[in-house]
């Protein structure tokens, strides 16, 4: 529902109760639903103004909605008992890995306290086919989504599947109690939030009733709890998977890969396989020193800081190729998610991280160069090796970089000169100092030939070493860190023609 910051000066509510957010006890009210939105629903005016005091009536500290208090009233009882979301997310609350679909009313900033929080957006995030491996997350939370999703008891089994055993979706949901719940298939289509929206799909699936609780059972949870706030109209649901809950088989299955099929091909890595193996590469043996002095440059620096915490971390593997430094990753334990443009580097890198038996390594399909952060999230680690020199906008995929990043980001370049001087600026006599430069190259031949390692587009711009630091701060990074390459390692890399660099959110 659509929610602004105007309106009357805050007043108490009757009974003096305080707000389940963040302890305020002043409200201010304004409607929020037209007259075009009441006859879609068909709703009676006690109906209507159920629903309006639902979303009009707001915290005057925190704006939260009563259904946002409803929210965090239901998440406190399940975890704590008593006291404010406030309180929760700044002691136990700040251990959990919660998933967070949209953003859940004003609870946002509250659970973003948790270093294990995500947050991603729906519908960029398809909530049938969420991107995250079973038993990811002890909490899932999404508000007044549900209705808008093609089919709610699928999207709930994907919440109940990220689930640890004896984790809690917890959720709102339009309710309209003296109905049942009805499809609005076949109807005209129908939007909440704003009489401005028209978004298909953003529009209303699912008008809500009485027997809403009946689809988290459908979907396979345990538990099904209401917690109510200040009247029936207004409340939350809390879903609990069963303690003793199988998470569904998904194929393929790991471990169904040999190890004789994938040694029987030519990788671009030297993969290490359980048996101790290594696959052949493709590349010339002078060459394969590049990904050795990637790894060694990568765990010097992550082991010392995620090594008693790597089964807590999450990582995104930007332009993962066949997925070698992310299955790295995985070994340890580190949840990882790898994206790429080219489907056929998808396919080799599900194939090995099968035969690598790695529950914690999942791939996508997606493009740097037009990818949404909020579709994904943020993540502990952030890697984007080998990519930077091949975009035509690397200043917009570090932005986008640093929107996912919750601690720290590793990025991996070949490097341009450096070019001094100054240029011209409006006339003749105005002058600007170059700070840094960018080189342009042309990487259509490789284009054309299907190259797997090159720009999906035909021109590439190569930052010099200035140049990448600079933008590193611009876009937002606290602290930047070129790393020392070891001696005996790969040429480009001694000779400062390429860089690996921290960059610390």
């Amino acid at each position: 529902m659509n929610m602004t910051q105007q309106g009357p000066p805050p007043s108490a509510p009757a009974d003096g109760s305080r707000c389940p957010c963040c302890g305020g006890t002043g409200r201010v009210r304004e409607p929020v639903l037209w007259k075009e939105l009441i006859s879609e629903w068909r709703l009676s005016q006690e109906e209507a103004d159920a629903i309006d005091r639902r979303e009009g009536v707001r915290c005057g500290a925190c704006g939260a909605s009563l259904r946002s208090m409803a929210l965090a009233r239901s998440l406190v009882s399940t975890f704590q008992g008593a006291g404010t979301l406030d309180d929760f997310m700044s002691g136990p609350g700040a251990r959990l890995r919660i998933l967070e679909v949209n953003e859940a009313g004003t609870l946002t900033p509250f659970l973003s306290r948790a270093p294990g929080h995500r947050l991603v957006r729906f519908p960029e995030v398809d909530l049938h086919a969420l991107p995250f491996p079973d038993g990811t997350f002890d909490l899932v939370v999404h508000s007044d989504t549900l209705e808008h999703v093609e089919r709610p008891v699928r999207a709930l089994e994907e919440c109940k599947r990220v689930l640890v055993a004896g984790g809690f979706c917890a959720f709102t949901i339009p309710v309209v109690i003296g109905r049942l719940t009805l499809s609005r298939e076949g109807m005209p289509l129908s939007f909440h939030g704003n009489a401005a929206v028209t978004d298909p799909a953003l529009a209303v699936r699912t008008e809500y009733g009485a027997d809403a609780w009946g689809q988290v059972v459908a979907a396979g949870f345990a538990e099904c709890r209401i917690v109510a706030y200040e009247g029936p109209s207004t409340m939350a649901f809390v879903a609990r998977r069963g303690v003793d809950d199988q998470p569904p088989t998904r194929p393929p299955a790991r471990g169904s890969v040999s190890e004789e099929t994938v040694l029987q091909m030519k990788w671009f890595y030297r993969f290490r396989l359980p048996s101790g193996a290594r696959t052949e590469s493709v590349l010339p043996p002078e060459v394969f020193p590049i990904h050795e002095t990637r790894e060694r440059m990568l765990l010097d620096l992550l082991d010392p800081i995620f090594g008693d915490r790597w089964k807590k971390t999450d990582c995104l593997d930007i332009a993962c190729h066949e997925g070698y430094f992310g299955s790295l990753f995985a070994q340890r334990g580190c949840r990882v998610l790898g994206i790429d443009a080219r489907p056929e580097n998808l396919t080799r890198a599900e194939l090995m991280r099968d035969a690598l038996r790695l529950e914690n390594l999942e791939f996508r399909q997606a493009d740097v160069s037009s990818l949404d952060p909020a579709s994904l999230g943020r993540f502990d680690i952030v890697l984007m090796l080998g990519l930077l020199y091949h975009l035509e906008d690397p200043i917009g995929a570090l932005h986008r970089t640093r929107a996912m990043c919750r601690e720290v980001a590793v990025i991996e370049t070949q490097l341009g000169p450096e070019l001094g001087g100054s240029i011209e600026w409006g006339t003749a006599k105005a002058q600007k100092e170059v700070i840094a430069s960018f080189v342009v190259v042309d990487e259509t031949d490789e284009v054309r030939s299907r190259n797997r390692e090159a720009n999906t587009r035909p021109l590439s711009l190569v930052p010099d070493l200035q140049g990448l630091l600079r933008i590193l701060k611009s876009v937002g990074f606290s602290r930047v860190q070129v790393l020392r390459p070891p001696e005996d390692g790969y040429e480009q890399f001694v000779r400062g023609r390429r860089a690996m660099v921290a960059a610390w959110a």
